[in-house]
């Protein structure tokens, strides 16, 4: 296992214990596909998270969601908005907050409805607490990369059909 660059070790931990619980069981999605990493002899597992400067460290959130998802606890956005009673408040609560541990308690091997009321109640709470500047600020950052997302689907739509002459493949999981 890792640990993350900065901070959040005792929820990390707490996720890679559901994860191993899970591989104890033989629950765990295998990865498609191993990826050639440099200067090794044979190819490993990797997410690809780690970072350059520390080679044990990774990317918080972004580990986080990996994990969960080969646990099948990573809450979809259709998840989200179908299971909630509040489905506003899980859905920006998961998009604009931080990786936090009951997120992944929603669904999968691991879920609780306790974490339901945890999410739309407390973690809603702490997002609120940032402010209006500062949510609103978020929001537009949010709004930016979707532009930015689809302007680049568009380019890779093009650019397959018209260079390549093959089919673009989104939303590829890379191991």
């Amino acid at each position: 296992f890792v640990r993350p660059n900065v901070g959040a070790i005792p929820p990390m931990s707490e996720l890679q214990v559901m994860w191993w619980l899970c591989r104890m069981k033989d629950q765990i999605t295998k990865p498609k596909c191993v990826p050639k990493i440099p200067h090794h002899n044979t190819p490993k597992p990797s997410y690809m998270l780690l970072g350059g400067k520390y080679p044990y460290g990774v990317d918080y959130g972004n580990y986080m969601h990996r994990v969960a998802e080969d646990m099948d606890a990573a809450p979809t956005l259709s998840h989200l908005l179908t299971n909630s009673q509040h489905p506003f408040r899980a859905l920006y609560t998961y998009c604009m907050g931080q990786a936090h541990i009951p997120l992944f308690r929603l669904r999968g091997p691991f879920a609780s409805s306790i974490c339901e009321s945890v999410v739309v109640e407390e973690l809603w709470d702490v997002c609120l607490k940032r402010g209006l500047v500062e949510n609103f600020g978020l929001v537009m950052v949010c709004i930016l990369s979707l532009v930015m997302n689809v302007m680049a689907c568009v380019v890779e739509i093009i650019m397959c059909l018209f260079i390549t002459r093959d089919l673009p493949k989104f939303f590829t999981r890379y191991y």
